[in-house]
């Protein structure tokens, strides 16, 4: 009569079950890292709000920054149409001041 040994089937069985075990247990951890992450994010502490006031300011802050290109946008043009006014001036010899008259002064009394 032979003896055969099932002890090695019984560990591999435990084995497995502890993989998976294992396996559910860093797959909740990394879970609920993630929803702690999201839940920071989305809270509505000082952070938030820091954040939130960061992006109102950036948003003002861009539609002023458009504003002003299309402000100076507008003056180079201006300035470019003055330039060529001023070339396209034609040039007239400057008059020279009158010479005064030799009239006999008086002495006012």
């Amino acid at each position: 009569m032979d003896i055969y040994n099932y002890g090695t089937m019984q560990g591999e069985k435990n084995r497995r079950r502890r993989r998976k075990i294992t396996g559910i247990v860093v797959i909740l951890i990394i879970l609920l890292v993630g929803v702690g992450a999201i839940g920071v994010l989305t809270s509505n502490g000082p952070e938030y709000q820091m954040r939130k006031s960061i992006i109102e300011e950036n948003h003002v802050l861009k539609e002023e920054n458009a504003k002003l290109r299309e402000e100076n946008k507008k003056l180079k043009k201006e300035v470019k149409e003055k330039s060529e006014f001023i070339e396209n001036l034609p040039e007239e010899p400057t008059p020279t001041p009158e010479e005064p008259t030799s009239e006999p002064t008086t002495p006012r009394n």
